[in-house]
C-alpha cells in the first residue's frame, strides 16, 4: 500500500479486513506513507493501524507539544482586490487553486485569506490555542488568543475581516503579536504571517525613523522561543522577497512565496501540520540511520543512501524491529511478525516528495526487491513456522519467527482458531515462551 487513504473514496473496510486475514495467514504486506497514507489518510481509525510495526500518534497525545498559533493577516488596501486577479507565473489563472476552493474563485483577497485562517483552526488539536491578528498601518484583533475548542465562534469572527488602507507595517504586526504571545505558556509558540511580498513596510526601522525594525524584532522573538514563518504573496523577483527571506531566517521559520492567494489555504495547512506534528514531519534533508539488520539491506551501502526531506510522525512498537530511523529515533523502515505473516512500514514516501532522490539511487531497486522478497509468502517451503506435536493427551502448538540468518524476530500474538469440518472448536491462547517463539496447548476432543 503506497499513500493509500481509508474511508470515503479510499480503501474500503472490507478490503482492509481481507488484508488483515491475508497477513495473519502468512502473507506479506509493505506499506509506504505519503500524502494519503498513515495519519494523513486516516489509518489510525481503521483496521490497518493494528497491522503496522509502528504506532500512529496523529494528535501528539504522547508528547508534551501543545501549541499556540497566531495567524497575522495583511489587511492593507491591496487585499481588497478580487482574488480572481491572482495569476500564475505564466499569466494563467490557477485551476488547481479553484479546485482547492471547491470551484469557488470569487471574493476579495482578504476574504480568501480569512477563509484560509479559519481553515487552519480545524487542523489544531483541542489542547492548542489560536488567535488571528489583522494589520495594515494599525493592528486589529478579530480573534484574541483563545482555546482551539472555541474554533467555531472564532471562525465566524475571522470571516468578517475587511481590508483597510495603506500598506502593511510588519514591525507593528510583530510588536502586537509579541505582546500576545509572551503571555502564552505552550511549549510551541508560532506566528504565521501573510503579507504582500511587494508592500512590506517597517523593514529596518519603524514609521518614526527608529533603527529598530522588523528584522530585529523577529530575532528578539526567536530568542524568547517564539518562531515566525511567512507566506508572501508574490515570487522570488518581488520587491520585498529578500527581506521576507531574512525575516524568516531571523524568526526561525520558513518562507513560502505564491503569486496566487488561493493557494494560501494549502500553505497554511502545511505549516500548521509541521507545527503540531499532526501527521507529517518536514524539514531540511537528513541522513537515515541504520538501527537494525534486515534482509532488505543485504549488500547495500545504506549509510550513503540519499537524504530524505520528510516522514509520517509515528512511534516504534515494542515488539517490532526498527531497521532505519531518523537521527532522533523515529522509525523510517520497521518490520515485525503479525500472526504467521510479516508487515513492513516505510514511513517516508515513494519518492514523489520526501524521498525524491531515492528513485535515482543506484541501489534503490535492490532495496525494494529484497524487501518484497523477504515479506512474500514462501510457497516453495514445506517448513511452516506453526508446529503441532503431541505431549501426553494434549497437543503443543509452537509458532516461531526468525530472520534469514535464523535469528529470533519480534512476533505479535495472533488469534489462533482450530477448525473441525469447517466449525471452530477451540481458540488456544498463545504465550511468549522465548524471543521469537510463541507456545500454547490444546486438548483435542475424543475422535478428533
Amino acid at each position: 500500500l503506497a499513500g493509500t487513504p481509508t474511508g470515503n473514496g479510499g480503501l474500503p473496510a472490507k478490503w482492509i479486513q481481507t488484508l488483515s486475514s491475508f497477513v495473519d495467514e502468512g502473507g506479506g504486506l509493505l506499506t509506504i506513507s505519503g500524502p494519503g497514507g498513515y495519519a494523513s489518510g486516516g489509518w489510525q481509525d481503521s483496521g490497518l493501524a493494528p497491522l503496522l510495526p509502528v504506532r500512529i500518534d496523529p494528535d501528539g497525545a504522547e508528547k508534551d507539544d501543545s501549541a499556540s498559533l497566531l495567524v497575522v493577516l495583511d489587511k492593507s488596501g491591496s487585499m481588497a482586490r478580487p482574488a480572481a486577479d491572482a495569476r500564475s507565473a505564466k499569466g494563467m489563472v490557477s485551476g488547481v487553486a479553484d479546485l482547492m476552493l471547491g470551484g469557488r474563485g470569487q471574493g476579495s483577497k482578504i476574504q480568501v485569506a480569512a477563509e484560509a485562517a479559519a481553515a487552519t483552526m480545524d487542523r489544531l488539536r483541542d489542547h492548542d490555542r489560536v488567535g488571528v491578528l489583522a494589520v495594515d498601518t494599525l493592528p486589529y484583533w478579530p480573534v484574541p488568543m483563545v482555546d482551539a475548542t472555541a474554533r467555531k465562534e472564532a471562525q465566524k469572527k475571522v470571516r468578517r475581516i475587511a481590508a483597510g488602507g495603506g500598506g502593511m507595517y510588519v514591525l507593528t504586526a510583530l510588536d502586537a503579536a509579541a505582546e500576545a504571545m509572551q503571555k502564552e505558556d505552550a511549549p510551541l509558540r508560532h506566528i504565521l504571517l501573510l503579507v504582500d511580498a511587494s508592500d512590506a513596510g517597517e523593514q529596518t526601522q519603524d514609521t518614526y525613523g527608529s533603527v529598530r525594525g522588523a528584522l530585529e524584532r523577529a530575532g528578539e522573538l526567536r530568542r524568547e522561543g517564539i518562531t515566525l514563518s511567512v507566506v508572501g504573496l508574490g515570487g522570488e523577483t518581488s520587491r520585498d522577497s529578500d527581506f521576507l527571506e531574512q525575516l524568516t531566517q531571523n524568526g526561525g521559520g520558513r518562507l513560502k512565496l505564491t503569486p496566487d492567494i488561493r493557494t494560501v489555504s494549502a500553505l497554511f495547512t502545511q505549516e500548521v501540520e509541521r507545527l503540531v506534528g499532526s501527521a507529517v514531519h518536514e524539514q531540511a534533508p537528513i541522513h537515515i540511520t541504520v538501527t537494525g539488520w534486515h534482509a532488505a539491506l543485504q549488500g547495500l551501502d545504506v549509510r550513503n543512501a540519499p537524504q530524505i526531506w520528510g516522514w509520517s510522525d509515528v512511534l516504534p512498537r515494542t515488539r517490532a524491529r526498527t531497521v532505519l530511523s531518523t537521527p532522533e529515533g523515529t522509525p523510517i523502515f520497521a518490520v515485525w511478525r503479525r500472526g504467521m505473516g510479516q508487515v513492513a512500514a516505510w514511513t517516508s514516501d515513494d519518492g514523489a516528495r520526501w524521498a525524491r532522490r531515492w528513485p535515482a539511487w543506484s541501489q534503490s531497486a535492490t532495496f525494494w526487491t529484497q524487501a518484497a522478497r523477504t515479506l512474500a509468502r514462501d510457497k516453495g517451503s514445506d517448513d511452516a513456522p506453526l508446529r503441532l506435536e503431541p505431549v501426553g493427551d494434549q497437543m503443543r502448538i509452537t509458532l516461531e519467527a526468525t530472520d534469514d540468518l535464523g535469528r529470533p524476530e519480534p512476533i505479535g500474538t495472533p488469534d489462533l482458531v482450530i477448525m473441525l469440518d469447517g466449525t471452530p472448536i477451540a481458540t488456544p491462547t498463545m504465550q511468549l515462551a522465548a524471543p521469537g517463539r510463541l507456545e500454547g496447548t490444546w486438548a483435542p476432543p475424543a475422535g478428533a
